[in-house]
């Protein structure tokens, strides 16, 4: 009697490939389990009596957790296949979120741009799908992988006017800022998320005037105008916006200042948050553990003389805030980027006693 594996044979096979890491040929690149899984895709294909959503979406999530965005639309085009005229069981908007979070995860930094442009050309077609009613509407999750994918190419420029066309109206009018309260759909707004990727693009774009974009960009959601800043251009505006900003939107404007070493810049903004947190504009405890590192890269970066004994004392505010009960415990990037002030500075010894200080430093930490 000869044995004919079924879909329960091969959909281990291709979760196990999906987990793996294996570089069997030994060249870095990391590709081998998408490809040898797309061969046992085919040859469950070959061998089952009928196709199995299942293995289909199995080799999808494989795709998106290695980046591969080119396999994953490869599979989903024989995912296609299998289920003809959009029969029940083939390929729902999960699936193809899957393919868009593969160009997402694109791990090569030098295909990042080109997997942008692939990410925009697919989130298109999804969007003529559910103009087609072959899809149910997409959710601001759509809309922010994509958002992800031009931040980590950073493609500022493509990243504002997709936000542009996202809130209805033109990036470019600081006074016209998204109105959350008049939006009658509740899947299709930006939120939070929407703004900390643009303002993430920005960060990693060459544009000169990012910071003053990204200012830009939290004027627009209320934070304060009165709040001035050498880098920002306050817009003009008749009434007051509410206050939408959120700690990541802020983060993600500390990061970006950190990225370009303006340390008293980020120094001010972190100071600020706490004010606004006392004034109950932001509610919350305080700035988070993301915040106090960004502003210790922006001192690691700036090459101020004084930068290490301001980053001494941010760290002794942090461990000093944990100890009285805060959320926000010191972690072992917060040290290194300490280090990193010390070695810019050429202080050898307070370096090493730090480094003595550690539980379990890095090769971060000893570099």
């Amino acid at each position: 009697t000869t044995f004919v594996p079924n879909a329960a044979c091969y959909l281990p096979v291709l979760e196990a490939l999906g987990r793996s890491d294996d570089d069997v040929d030994g060249d870095g690149d990391g590709d081998d389990a998408p490809r040898r899984l797309l061969k046992w895709l085919e040859r469950s294909r070959a061998t089952l009596p009928r196709p199995n959503r299942l293995l289909y979406v199995a080799a999808l999530r494989c795709m998106r957790r290695h980046g591969r965005g080119e396999e994953a639309e490869t599979v989903l085009s024989k995912f296609h296949e299998a289920y003809p005229n959009n029969s029940r069981g083939g390929p729902d908007v999960y699936s193809h979120m899957l393919v868009l979070r593969a160009w997402e995860k694109t791990r090569a930094k030098r295909d990042q741009c080109a997997a942008a442009g692939r990410a925009k050309a697919f989130f298109d077609e999804m969007e003529r799908r559910v103009e087609e009613s072959l899809l149910p509407r997409l959710d601001v999750n759509a809309y922010n992988v994509l958002l992800n994918c031009y931040a980590r190419a950073g493609k500022a420029d493509e990243a504002e006017k997709f936000l542009s066309e996202f809130e209805g109206g033109s990036a470019s009018s600081s006074s016209s800022p998204f109105d959350y309260e008049t939006c009658d759909d509740e899947k299709v707004r930006p939120n939070s998320k929407s703004y900390s990727m643009v303002i993430k693009a920005l960060a990693n774009s060459k544009a000169h005037d990012a910071v003053d974009r990204a200012w830009q960009i939290l004027h627009r959601l209320g934070y304060p105008n009165k709040v001035v800043h050498p880098s920002s251009t306050p817009p003009l505006q008749e009434e007051p916006i509410p206050f939408r900003v959120s700690m990541g939107n802020l983060n993600s404007m500390l990061k970006l200042l950190a990225k370009r070493g303006m340390a008293s810049e980020a120094e001010a903004l972190l100071n600020e948050i706490d004010e606004l947190i006392v004034e109950g504009t932001i509610v919350r405890d305080g700035p988070d553990i993301q915040s106090y590192e960004a502003v210790l890269e922006a001192l690691g970066r700036c090459g101020d003389a004084d930068a290490p004994a301001r980053a001494e004392a941010l760290v002794t505010r942090l461990e000093v805030r944990s100890e009285m009960g805060g959320d926000c415990q010191p972690s072992l990037l917060i040290y290194n980027a300490l280090l990193n002030c010390y070695a810019n500075a050429g202080m050898a010894g307070k370096a090493e006693r730090l480094l003595e200080r550690l539980d379990d430093p890095d090769s971060i930490s000893y570099g």
